[in-house]
């Protein structure tokens, strides 16, 4: 009987944060749907507490062996959180959160410039330098990519390649 909960045991020693997570925002939204809002900050300020704050760090000291990726997932979890306490907490109870929507953005933004500095880094590897496709794949999934979107992109990327290649051709016939 020990031999079946050892897998997930294991498991559970290592994502300890979904289960926990799934706790906290349950206990949250429920919070949110039941609570009194009535004259009440305390009750926003712990959604943000935990929805922007508590959530993310858990994720970063779970996965921090990760590195960078865990980092910038982490990131992404507190924008949710505000995006989420946006949408939980009624417009006329927020006291706090009109105040914290530019963090969102920010975060947004940093992200964005993030993915664009890999999708470039990823182009310039396939299309200019000739990587191969698997290549690219495995050094976008280590720099923190989804798995299935360095696929996808490394696919895109080594398409580009053929684009690339047959203009150079085409140049090289007229000119000769």
């Amino acid at each position: 009987m020990t031999e079946q909960s050892t897998p997930a045991a294991a498991w559970l020693s290592k994502h300890w944060f979904l289960p926990l997570a799934g706790l906290i925002v349950a206990g949250d939204l429920s919070a949110a749907r039941l609570g009194d809002w009535q004259g009440s900050q305390l009750l926003e300020a712990a959604l943000l507490f935990d929805l922007a704050l508590l959530l993310p760090a858990l994720y970063w000291v779970c996965y921090r062996h990760q590195g960078k990726p865990a980092l910038l997932k982490a990131i992404g979890l507190a924008c949710l959180g505000i995006w989420l306490c946006g949408k939980a907490i009624p417009a006329e109870q927020q006291q706090f959160l009109p105040a914290l929507t530019w963090l969102r953005y920010l975060g947004l933004a940093g992200l964005l410039a993030l993915e664009l500095k890999l999708a470039l880094a990823l182009y310039k590897a396939v299309v200019l330098k000739g990587q191969s496709r698997q290549e690219a794949e495995t050094q976008m999934v280590g720099e923190g990519m989804p798995p299935w979107v360095a696929r996808l992109m490394a696919f895109e990327a080594s398409l580009w390649r053929k684009v690339w290649m047959r203009l150079r051709r085409l140049g090289q016939k007229r000119r000769g």
